[in-house]
């Protein structure tokens, strides 16, 4: 929700003071209201208009300054303080030295990967002209000597020999012969650099498309590639009717790990779980995913209910025997998880449903454990679907 300075003085930001001495004119602090909406609405505009990097997404970015927009104007947890993504709670100040070195270094990664792209393009057209120029001037002297020798040949069928004509003839014949195979030569010569050069891009598009499907921290698929292949599986679980099973994966109290030891330290618990996922689900059509936060997800085709609680079971038990070290000390956690077998012709939003209230249930209980969702009724397609 986007708010101003002015508009956040009513309702819960009431209590927000503003950065001036009490005694401050009113009309300083107009002015300090003025430029606190000034600074939130340049913070907004670079979201909005933010690049997709390889460190983080334009979506991303567009969050994270939203919420520094927020911290800008009422003062709620800025996202290097740990505060909940909602933006909910108030700090004692704000934190402008972070909030100059995040724009500093998004600005700075925008500018390399806008420098990197236009080297690209500019090696890429560099490499087109520089073709084409050989190509005209090959094609140019070629030319020239077809030129020449067809004039030979025009003089002599005008005034010399048949014979003369006949060894001219053979003659010009030979040089437009090998200026064709010069030719058929330079395209095929030509096509097969386009080609490898076609696959070297298909190569590194493909990277690209796998980048962006990636998490930069855990290396696990994101929210956007677990919501593809959340789809692609409740359409085959529909077509052919095998099982398939949704767990999803919570860190317990994981804001009291970033709060106690510093986001590095939560940063290495996440990345620690994620290689506990690999380990646990290790088949090649396993999908393991963050789902975002501290929250992860694994879609299990052909999997039963009691393979799927197995699995997530097997999973909790290896999290619960991580350490991550910070400081000396000595970081153990714990995991939620909740699980929901597919039925035939439900929603790919229903299945997830159910697995978020399963997970719900596992925190409710006490946390450190593993719930099954009960499975929904089967509901058949709707007529001309």
């Amino acid at each position: 929700m986007l708010l101003s300075r002015n508009a956040a003085r009513n309702g819960a930001a009431r209590s927000v003071a503003v950065d001036l001495p009490a005694m401050a004119p009113a009309s300083a602090v107009a002015e300090f209201d003025h430029a606190l909406d000034a600074l939130a609405g340049i913070v907004r505009a670079i979201g909005r208009h933010a690049l997709d990097l390889p460190s983080a997404s334009a979506e991303v970015t567009a969050g994270l300054c939203e919420r520094w927009a927020r911290h800008v104007l009422v003062r709620s947890e800025a996202p290097s303080q740990g505060g909940p993504a909602d933006g909910e709670g108030v700090v004692s100040g704000r934190a402008w030295g972070e909030l100059a070195r995040y724009i500093t270094s998004l600005l700075r990664d925008e500018q390399a990967h806008a420098v990197r792209s236009f080297a690209a393009l500019r090696q890429a057209i560099w490499t087109f002209v520089r073709g084409v120029n050989r190509a005209l001037g090959e094609d140019l002297a070629v030319d020239a000597d077809l030129r020449s020798k067809l004039d030979c040949l025009l003089a002599i069928a005008r005034s010399g020999t048949p014979e003369e004509l006949r060894r001219e003839t053979c003659a010009t014949v030979h040089v437009v012969s090998a200026a064709l195979e010069v030719r058929r030569q330079r395209a095929m010569q030509q096509a097969s650099e386009l080609g490898a050069r076609v696959a070297e891009m298909s190569v590194e598009l493909e990277e690209a498309r796998r980048e962006a499907n990636l998490d930069p921290l855990t290396r696990m698929f994101n929210r956007r590639a677990f919501d593809d292949a959340l789809g692609r599986v409740a359409e085959l679980t529909a077509l052919v009717g095998q099982p398939a099973c949704l767990v999803l994966i919570d860190v317990d109290h994981f804001k009291r790990v970033n709060d106690a030891h510093g986001h590095p330290v939560g940063d290495r618990v996440l990345q620690s779980l994620a290689d506990a996922m690999f380990r646990t689900f290790r088949r090649r059509d396993d999908v393991v995913a963050r789902y975002g936060g501290e929250e992860f997800a694994a879609i299990l085709r052909e999997t039963s209910e009691r393979e799927g609680c197995m699995l997530a079971e097997r999973l909790r038990e290896a999290a619960a025997r991580l350490t991550v070290m910070a400081a000396g000390t000595a970081v153990r956690f714990t995991v939620s998880a909740g699980a929901a077998v597919s039925v035939r012709h439900e929603s790919p939003a229903d299945w997830l449903q159910r697995a978020d209230a399963a997970l719900y249930q596992a925190k409710r209980l006490g946390r450190d454990r593993v719930c099954v969702a009960p499975p929904s009724p089967a509901r058949p397609p709707a007529v001309g679907a």
